[in-house]
Order: structure tokens, then sequence, then C-alpha cells
């Protein structure tokens, strides 16, 4: 709960922020934003947590609505993104929710292969999508 919430909160304050957005800045933060509340056990945790969520309807309805304010966030990430002219033309609900899906594939595929960096998945995001790559900035 905690975690998610401050992901979102963390997406809201970036959709404020100065100069222009881009998808890669947008993915970068996500990731981030998402996996910081546990460290190095965050993967792991998420894993837990969805299963859980599959499992316990109170579980469910606490990560849905965490999980809601987090593509709201996105939403208005994208929609920044269009106005900023870094992000093309698209229904900008739709296109956050497969941004949504983007931290459980990099989870996933973080806990099963181990080398993946959150910098390779957004460079690999941002070339998919036709967008320059965030500046690299050290956390």
């Amino acid at each position: 709960d905690s975690s998610l919430g401050a992901a979102a909160e963390r997406l809201e304050q970036l959709a404020e922020a100065s100069g222009p957005m881009t998808p890669a800045r947008v993915l970068e933060e996500y990731l981030a934003s998402a996996l910081h509340a546990y460290g190095d056990a965050s993967p792991r945790i998420a894993v837990q947590v969805w299963a859980e969520a599959a499992r316990d309807p109170e579980v469910a309805t606490m990560a849905s609505d965490r999980f809601a304010a987090l593509r709201t966030a996105l939403t208005t990430l994208v929609t920044r993104c269009q106005a900023d002219g870094t992000l093309g033309r698209g229904d900008p609900e739709l296109m956050a929710q497969v941004l949504a899906g983007v931290l459980p594939g990099y989870v996933l595929q973080r806990l099963l292969d181990g080398e993946e960096t959150a910098e390779s998945y957004v460079r690999g995001a941002a070339a998919l999508i036709g967008s320059a790559p965030a500046p690299s900035r050290r956390r």
C-alpha cells in the first residue's frame, strides 16, 4: 500500500516538473518510484503482493485502488508528453494502460534474469516507442 501510494505521488510530482516531458523520463521515474520502497527486495515483494491480490479480496481492492492512482498519474504524464510534442497522438488513457504494464514486465525480467536494469529497460522502451532516452541520472 505504501509503496504504490508513494509511486503515484512521485509521478504526480513529475507531472508538475519543469522542462519538456519525455516518455523515457516518465518510464525512468515510474520504475524508480515503484521499486524504491524496498530496495533490492522490491521485485520479490511486488510479485508476492500480486499473488496475494489474486487470492485475497481485501488485498486485491487495496492494490486495485493504488494501481488506479498510478494509471491516473500516468495518464496525466502521457497528456503532458503529447502537449510537449515528445509523444505521438493517441488516447492518453489507453497509452497509460500500456505504460502501467511496463512495471510488471520489468519486475518479472529482473527476477528471472538478474542482469536487467531499469536503465536498459528504459532505453529499450524509448527506442520501441521512438522517444529519445532520458539523460542518465544517478540516484
